[in-house]
């Protein structure tokens, strides 16, 4: 994955777990809100501010639970393979899969839920 895919795919997941994206012209920098902590949207040199789902577990395993404990949307069958796919990717002990495999749920997701 390229650093845009990483930066887009870590700005998906905070929406997705109810974070609220900011631009912040001042700053020039994007920001997200995920309850009271906030993070800047750019990937540098680590910095604990950054957004991490492509590269902590610490914060992609409660997207996964969230996955795994929703409800069905749209063709059973098609969520439930999506949802098999994260699964799977975890079984895997891989990261960069399982982050990749969360985006495209979350993509069919919100396809879903429009």
């Amino acid at each position: 994955m390229t650093n845009e895919e990483i930066l887009e795919g870590n700005k998906l997941i905070a929406e997705f777990i109810g974070g609220k994206i900011s631009i912040h012209r001042s700053l020039n920098v994007d920001i997200v809100t995920i309850g009271y902590e906030w993070y800047f949207l750019e990937l540098v040199d680590w910095d604990s501010r950054n957004l991490q789902y492509h590269s902590s577990w610490d914060w992609l395993m409660p997207v996964c639970a969230k996955i795994k404990h929703l409800s069905q949307v749209g063709k059973y069958s098609t969520f439930m393979e999506r949802k098999k796919d994260v699964l799977y990717s975890l079984s895997r002990i891989d990261i960069s899969l399982t982050f990749a495999m969360v985006i495209r749920f979350i993509k069919w997701y919100n396809i879903q839920n429009k």
